[in-house]
């Protein structure tokens, strides 16, 4: 199971992808006065997950974002 988090623990959506297999295209997020930067393994740092990522167990990314000024 891989496990989205957008901007904080209350915007969670689960989607459902085999083990071993690419995470492929995940929809980016929106979020007023924000830019998306990725999609990361932390909730603050850590490594930034790109389609080819492999999923090898369950799962949660979070969505990292940039204010805009």
């Amino acid at each position: 199971m891989l496990e989205i988090r957008e901007g904080d623990s209350l915007n969670i959506k689960t989607e459902t992808k085999p083990i071993n297999t690419e995470i492929g295209t995940v929809v980016a997020p929106k979020r007023e006065g924000y830019t998306f930067d990725g999609w990361y393994k932390s909730p603050a740092g850590g490594e930034k997950v790109t389609s080819q990522t492999m999923i090898t167990e369950n799962v949660t990314y979070y969505a990292h974002w940039i204010y805009n000024q």
